[in-house]
């Protein structure tokens, strides 16, 4: 067997070995000793001296770091396994070189060094291995990385030891040596998590492996297993380990961005020397990758040599070797390229995690004027992501230079000067793709800002959609956001041409450069006389093209890609340096503490917060001036703020927080550690618990949150809720009503247990029986308010709250007027005592006040829509195994002529491609056959058509998806989405989270619109490639064709393996970025409250929990996918090692080197394409989920009534109103909101409806303008029954006016008057009539935008009575239009109401009783039913409940 294997004693002798051959360094021994083998020598120098030294080198280090550590292990067992293993190895070594060292045959002049050293390493690694297994939590990679070289290198010794006539004493030795060697990387690669202290128990899966099992990802198949046979949940991802969260990296990340001082891209400098230990070790395994590929020319140059070689004794041995070598390449290839991309997803996961938590830190940080304008949520959404994605290639980008040389340099000895094409035209075709990428910034820009315009105006109908169906502006709504999203698309039609130049032009040097480098090297050889190439020369060279233009084009593609980043670093780091609101932090809740230190204004002990002579502007020192020459002290107790609409009181309170800024003059610094509600009050897309305790889910005071809800009048409210305090509030607190809302923004302020409440307008939205209640239980004598001795500063249009106040300060038209005691200020003006001492009288300053609990114990889905029943998710099947039905939708959205031509244009060009391969062996093959040079032109002029025809198709592929399919695509699909949220009924918004239905016109719309195009490019031309590639293969290899079907369904299994877990976890991924996106809009949203409650830190770390959350899956993506990658390497490789042994080891294989040569080159493009395929495949499919949830949006997404268009335009002629026995609910399900209602409205009558929260009031109205369903009677208007009718046709023929005013994105014409049917002059009238039109005339006039922030909420509510003005309508339904401004401006529309709309029905929902002598009829509503409904000088004459309600409006 030995001389079978080693080669024949007898073939050895005769050729007479020289004695000192194994003293040379070789390598290679003199065949007349072995056939083919090292010498001993250089075994000794690069096979143990090298490896030995190396690791001698590190251990010093090691050790003294891990003496520095604490101890983690509680148990020596493992430990004194690993001694006895590694002391025995240490043993044997000290034998072996003893043993060597007596035999003449193994003496070399460096043995005695190389022993030794081996000997010292082994003890070495002895030392380190205790200290490592007692003070670090996971195996030691160097001792596991050392012991693997040394069995690997140690091979190649074993084999020579058992060739030389060598004492058996050696042989076995060394064999025990190898054999010890894999029982130390097996005992080093063992984990110790049951060992561990408990301090440490709670380490990942992924701290705790040795390096081999995170090489080959075995930690990851129990996840694989899970995802394949069940449905993944978040629990089932492992957690990311402490490096990788939040808290540790954005730490790290601010601490350095804090301490440079770099003037120039100080952020991505911070960035990269924050990550520069994560991004050195990458440089490492980037370095073996590169060498283990470049090894692949030279071993398809000497297989293909080899074909041509004689078949003797000493080729055979060369030809196992080579196969050997093909396997060590490949598997350093799949191995070090998992380690590098495992370690640079680490860094890019620290990058991720570190940019979100700091950009999120400083914006709770900032001033909200300054949140609003800086797109916060951009730079944490889009911003991030694309550094994330570009950074991923920046370890390409240094590594391709030093390969892409290395490549020429080779390439040179091959086809000489010619070597320099490849360069020539990567370099032409990156100055072609940089003068189109010069145009992709405007026109990417564009792009940008009009998606933007178009989700916002989407994002704001949406969250006003119950006042777009009441106005009956669907219609104006779909035509707006249609029209913003022909724009849209338009403006994307150059950028989308631009995208297919760049891609065309990047990929061409990969077919461009192989055809010029080879015709060149052509025609110097027939000119110079030169021999003609050969067919080994060719197929290496083909090798190391793809090797120049490889990294060329990853160069010329990852260099812009990594600028975009630097852009994107810029953008937030500018971001970073605004300046963050001034505050004074305090420990505990005394007023006093909030005014030390107060540079900018003297302030004594006797005030909250001073003015001295301040201009106070928003937005920043040089804006418009809000309010002039300030002056006031705020002093401790209860202070009120009062005016007209628009003098200025909002913004006042919000320079209280920091919010503003004194333009001149002084102001006090802000307060903080402060409770503050703003006028429309803060509420999370969170539970009502969570609200009240503002984000702080534990250490909840159970007892103390009771009286909170007690005292603001919540306790009905919370026990009708099904899920109690644990009820979901939805965005914006849609799921509850506007005074309870209010209330929670109360019982959080009180709550909190702050010395200072400032309040905005808290009570606007009360019923009388609520407000009385919650005002006498917080601000009387004996409210909490006072009994705590907490100051209170309030602004409010409700004159009664006054007699409350100890002070008062008034403002108009941005200046106080006075200010002082509220008793003197009430003297002064007789109009304030009036109101206090009115009708209803004042709130009795120490009486027991009746509970309101009745008032609201029956709630209906008025006040609180229940919570979102429908799932957005997929389904748990379709989450593992995809929904063919989705392809057939987005087809039939593309159209069928547009697919087919991209599916023809993709299969032509793989089908070119590949010929050109074989083309190029004909050729070659024809000119080492001697035939004539003059049949060059022939096969040159074949080979630059084929090449055209390939860049051609791959142009036509591109072009007509992302051009045309997308085109048809983006509109059809948004048109689908868009037509089925306009036409679904109110109830499925009240069961809809809005954020979710957002979700899919921003970012499901984005993935649509360029993420799927792309992605289905790379796999479809992917796919096309690998199965022409195979083909080929499968044919030229012969005996290898019936791997192929083994291969197929191999890599067929695989997929589907892999495809089932990587569906989910990239479901899980954009699952776990919603919770966090609403966290973070929520908190931009709130910054001011945030601030003011000092509660920066607690909603830090609830995004960091989130954020933690999400990295969870966006880690684990990253490295299944590079799972994925080693599996098809390994099995491509595999395929190589095949080819190679089939045609070098086989007599008779009838594999010609040609052949073996085009196999081999397609093989190694094989690779690369597969993985890259069944990625983009991945990539695909979750572009393809955004289809899928939009067809589902579609198919499930119910629909109003579609009935006939309303009899004329002018309908209804009489304004005749008729409830016959009616009864509707919000829910087809649901428990009834009115009960048999049966009224008659006159025309021209006037009805108030009244009553208690929840009573139904609203949902009368409601019904009238058919969003709730009328389950039994009728509603007749104009004597019609309305039912037959179209919903919004029949809402555009009434006018009604919304508690909250909504105006679609545009100009004030626009917004007076959508239909475009009243003259200028008209509208400008109507302003008038609302004392609006010197404001607009301001502003620009009519045909100015409209900004709603430049308004306040009471020109808001004028704006849409001048918009009511216009229309004809018969029909007037105001539902609390009133509730959130001042009396006088209440007084000042009434009276525009009674002129204007004298001769026309009014339905007016109201809880102010001032003006009710105004109307007809009194309609009282209580729990859904009518109580009664008589002219009010009737109900107030007898014991009614209107009575009732009358006297308790204080």
């Amino acid at each position: 067997m030995t001389s079978s294997l080693f080669g024949s004693p007898a073939y050895r002798d005769a050729l007479s070995c020289p004695a000192s051959s194994d003293q040379d360094f070789g390598p290679r021994i003199n065949p007349t000793c072995r056939a083919f083998d090292f010498t001993l020598a250089f075994e000794d120098a690069f096979f143990s001296l090298i490896v030995s030294a190396v690791f001698l080198a590190i251990s010093p280090w090691r050790i003294w770091h891990l003496s520095r550590s604490s101890v983690k292990v509680a148990s020596f067992r493992l430990a004194l396994s690993k001694i006895a293993v590694i002391a025995t190895l240490t043993v044997l070594h000290l034998a072996f070189t003893v043993v060597r060292l007596q035999s003449k045959d193994l003496y070399t002049p460096i043995s005695s060094a190389s022993g030794a050293l081996s000997v010292i390493a082994s003890f070495s690694s002895l030392c380190q291995s205790f200290f490592h297994d007692q003070r670090s939590v996971k195996p030691s990679d160097v001792l596991i990385l050392y012991f693997s070289a040394s069995f690997i290198l140690g091979l190649p010794r074993l084999r020579t030891l058992w060739s030389l006539d060598a004492e058996d004493a050696s042989k076995a030795l060394w064999t025990l040596i190898l054999i010890f060697t894999i029982l130390a990387i097996v005992v080093e690669s063992i984990h110790k998590t049951r060992a561990l202290r408990p301090a440490y128990k709670l380490v990942t899966v992924e701290q705790t492996i040795g390096f081999w099992s995170r090489g080959f990802f075995v930690w990851l198949l129990p996840m694989f297993r899970a995802g394949y046979s069940t449905v993944l949940r978040l629990k089932d991802v492992p957690e990311v380990d402490i490096d990788l969260q939040e808290q540790t990296t954005r730490t790290d990340l601010r601490n350095s961005f804090g301490r440079s001082r770099a003037e120039k891209f100080r952020l991505l400098r911070t960035t990269l020397a924050c990550n520069k230990a994560g991004l050195l070790l990458v440089v490492i395994p980037r370095i073996i990758l590169s060498v283990f590929r470049f090894a692949i020319p030279f071993l398809i140059e000497r297989a293909v040599a080899q074909l041509n070689s004689p078949n003797d004794e000493t080729n055979r041995y060369f030809g196992q070797s080579l196969v050997g070598a093909f396997v060590l390449v490949y598997v350093g290839i799949a191995v070090s390229k998992a380690v590098y991309w495992h370690m640079a997803y680490r860094v890019l996961a620290r990058i991720r995690a570190g940019l979100t938590g700091l950009i999120y830190q400083h914006t709770i940080h900032l001033r909200a004027c300054d949140v609003q304008h800086s797109a916060a949520l951009t730079l944490m959404g889009t911003d991030v992501e694309r550094i994330v994605e570009t950074l991923r290639l920046m370890h390409e980008i240094w590594a391709s230079v030093p390969e892409i040389a290395v490549a020429v340099w080779l390439l040179s000895r091959q086809v000489s000067y010619a070597a320099l094409l490849p360069v020539s035209v990567c370099l032409a075709s990156i100055a072609a793709t940089s003068l189109v990428a010069k145009r992709f910034g405007p026109a990417q820009r564009q792009w940008v800002e009009g998606v933007e315009k178009r989700v916002a105006a989407t994002s704001d109908a949406l969250g006003n959609i119950k006042t777009v169906k009441m106005l009956g502006f669907e219609t104006h709504v779909s035509q707006m956001i249609r029209k913003l999203r022909e724009i849209e698309l338009q403006i994307s039609s150059k950028f989308r041409t631009l995208l297919v130049w760049s891609i065309v032009l990047s990929n061409a040097p990969s077919d461009i450069a192989p055809f010029a480098t080879l015709a060149v090297s052509a025609v110097i050889a027939i000119t110079t006389s030169q021999s003609a190439l050969q067919v080994s020369q060719v197929f290496s060279s083909l090798a190391i093209i793809s090797m120049v233009t490889e990294p060329l084009v990853m160069f010329c593609q990852a260099l812009p890609n990594f600028t975009q980043a630097v852009s994107c670093f810029g953008r937030i780091e500018k971001f970073l340096l605004l300046a963050p609101a001034t505050q004074t932090p305090a420990e505990d809740s005394s007023p006093s503490l909030a005014l030390d230190n107060l540079p900018r204004a003297a302030t004594d002990s006797g005030s909250i917060f001073r003015f001295q002579n301040a201009t106070i502007s928003w937005g920043s020192e040089d804006g418009d001036a809000v309010l002039h020459d300030l002056t006031a002290d705020i002093k401790p107790g209860f202070t009120a703020i009062i005016g007209p609409v628009g003098a200025g009181k909002t913004t006042l309170l919000s320079s209280l927080i920091g919010e503003t800024f004194a333009a001149q003059g002084a102001m006090s610094n802000p307060l903080s550690y402060v409770a503050f509600s703003p006028q429309t009050p803060w509420i999370m897309d969170d539970t009502i618990a969570r609200n009240i305790t503002a984000g702080q889910g534990t250490d909840v005071d159970a007892k103390w949150m009771d009286i909170c809800i007690d005292r603001c009048g919540l306790r009905a409210d919370i026990e009708s809720f099904p899920s109690g305090l644990q009820s979901p509030t939805g965005p914006n607190g849609s799921f509850l009503s506007g005074g309870q809302r209010q209330r929670v923004a109360l019982a959080r302020a009180m709550y909190s247990k702050r010395s200072v409440v400032i309040l905005d307008d808290i009570t606007s939205g009360f019923d009388p029986a609520t407000s009385k209640e919650v005002v006498a239980q917080l601000f009387s004598r004996d409210g909490h308010f006072r009994k705590a001795g907490i100051s209170v500063v309030l602004a409010t249009h409700d004159m009664r709250l006054l007699h409350l106040m100890d002070n008062l300060i008034v403002l108009e038209c941005g200046k106080i007027v006075r200010s002082g005691p509220s008793t003197d200020i009430v003297s002064q003006m007789p109009s304030l005592a009036a109101d206090e001492n009115g009708p209803n009288g004042a709130i009795s300053q120490g009486s027991e006040v009746k509970s309101g609990e009745e008032s609201r114990a029956n709630d209906s889905t008025e006040e609180r829509p229940p919570h979102d029943a429908r799932a957005t998710s997929l389904l748990d099947e379709q989450r593992q195994q995809g929904n063919w039905s989705v392809y057939r939708y987005y087809a039939g959205s593309a159209g069928i002529w547009p697919i087919a031509s991209w599916v023809v244009c993709t299969l032509a060009g793989a089908v070119i491609s590949t010929y050109t391969t074989i083309w190029v062996d004909e050729w070659i093959s024809s000119s080492s056959g001697g035939e004539s040079a003059d049949n060059l032109g022939l096969y040159l002029s074949i080979y630059s058509l084929l090449v055209v025809a390939t860049v051609a198709s791959t142009l036509g592929e591109c072009f007509v998806f992302i051009v045309t399919i997308i085109k048809n695509t983006a509109s059809n699909l948004h048109s689908d989405l868009l037509n089925s949220t306009l036409k679904a009924p109110l109830s499925f918004f009240l069961e809809t989270d809005t954020g979710s239905i957002v979700n899919r016109f921003s970012q499901d719309m984005n993935l649509i619109d360029m993420s799927l195009p792309l992605q289905a490019i790379q796999f479809m031309s992917g796919f096309a490639y690998c199965f022409v590639r195979l083909i080929v293969i499968a044919i030229l290899g012969r005996y290898l064709a019936a791997a192929v079907p083994v291969m197929g369904l191999a890599v067929f299994l695989v997929q589907r393996y892999y495809l089932r877990t990587s569906r989910q976890v990239r479901l899980l991924e954009i699952e776990t970025k919603a919770p966090l996106y609403t966290h973070f809009t929520d908190s931009i949203k709130g910054v001011a409250t945030i601030r003011a409650y000092h509660l920066e830190d607690t909603f830090g770390e609830r995004l960091g929990e989130l954020l933690n959350q999400s990295q969870k899956p966006f880690y684990m993506l990253s490295l299944i996918q590079q799972w994925l990658t080693l599996v098809l390497d390994l099995m491509v490789g595999g395929l190589a090692v095949m080819l190679v042994a089939v045609a070098l080891s086989l007599t008779g294989s009838r594999i010609s080197a040609g052949a073996l040569g085009v196999a081999l080159v397609l093989s190694l493009q094989f690779n690369n394409l597969l993985s890259h395929t069944i990625l983009a495949w991945t990539k695909f499919e979750t572009s393809v989920g955004a289809v899928a949830r939009v067809q589902q949006f579609v198919q499930t997404t119910p629909e109003e009534h579609v009935g006939t268009p309303v009899p004329a335009r002018e309908w209804p002629v009489e304004g005749t109103v008729e409830f016959d026995g009616m009864t509707a609910c919000y829910l087809p399900q649901g428990p009834p909101v009115v009960l048999d209602v049966n009224l008659k409205i006159e025309s021209g009558e006037k009805l108030a409806i009244c009553g208690p929260s929840g009573s139904g009031k609203s949902s009368l109205i409601m019904a009238l303008l058919k969003l709730v369903e009328v389950r039994e009677g009728r509603i007749l208007v104009n004597g019609t029954d309305i039912a037959a009718f179209q919903n919004s046709d029949l809402r555009s023929h009434l006018n009604p006016i919304p508690q909250e005013p909504y105006f679609l994105p545009g100009t004030f014409k626009f917004n007076l008057d959508p239909h475009g049917q009243t003259d200028e002059a008209t509208l400008i009238s109507a302003l008038k009539k609302v004392k609006l039109w010197e404001k607009v005339e301001a502003k620009g006039g009519l045909d100015t935008e409209l900004v709603m922030s430049e308004l306040s909420v009471g020109e808001r509510q004028l704006l849409s009575l001048a918009r009511a003005i216009l229309v004809p309508s018969k029909i007037l339904i105001l539902d609390e239009a009133m509730s959130n401004v001042d009396e006088n401006t209440e007084a000042f529309m009434q009276d525009i109401i009674m002129s204007e709309f004298k001769d026309r029905t009014i339905i007016a929902v109201m809880h102010r009783y001032s003006y009710i002598n105004q109307f007809d009829k009194v309609l009282v509503m209580r729990k859904g039913r009518m109580v009664e409904c008589d002219k009010p000088s009737v109900l107030l004459g007898r014991d009614s409940m209107f009575r009732k309600l009358y006297h308790s409006n204080y």
